[in-house]
């Protein structure tokens, strides 16, 4: 589901050309912040639930890399594959905590202003830069997996 969403698979309500998600979700962003669009508080809401799903999967993903004590090659491969997927995770954690920062939620700070919107658009893109990354990792260990029938490697 995640690598569904993150290449605009997953299934959603259409709602035109002002909605994008996952990976291109960056784009519409992007640009809406290069415009100097962004609705203040529109923006600030959305940063913050971004930010706090990146934290969490970031989270997730070391968590299972860590705890998920396995010791079959493909125990080992998923935890290999978290732990390297959570690094990028971080990393877009962090920038968007940075865009967070910048327009807190509900006051929404200035998105229309030159420089922070000039700010934001370079955060945004080492975010989705990063993500894009993990999320290429993600595609790898749901491809190793698919591979596997849990009676063979569980047993």
């Amino acid at each position: 589901m995640i690598v569904d969403h993150a290449r605009g698979r997953e299934w959603t309500h259409v709602f035109g050309d002002r909605f994008a998600q996952g990976l291109a979700g960056y784009d519409a962003w992007i640009a809406v912040m290069e415009r100097r669009d962004a609705d203040e508080f529109g923006n600030a809401y959305n940063t913050a639930v971004v930010a706090d799903a990146r934290e969490f999967a970031a989270q997730f993903l070391r968590e299972l890399s860590v705890r998920w004590n396995g010791t079959n090659v493909v125990e080992r491969t998923v935890r290999k594959l978290a732990g390297e997927a959570a690094v990028h995770y971080a990393a877009v954690a962090d920038a968007l905590a940075e865009i967070r920062d910048m327009f807190p939620f509900p006051q929404g700070g200035r998105p229309k202003e030159a420089a922070e919107a000039d700010r934001a658009v370079t955060l945004l893109q080492r975010a989705k830069a990063a993500e894009t990354q993990g999320v290429e990792l993600l595609e790898k260990l749901h491809g190793f997996m698919k591979a596997y029938w849990s009676e063979v490697w569980v047993n």
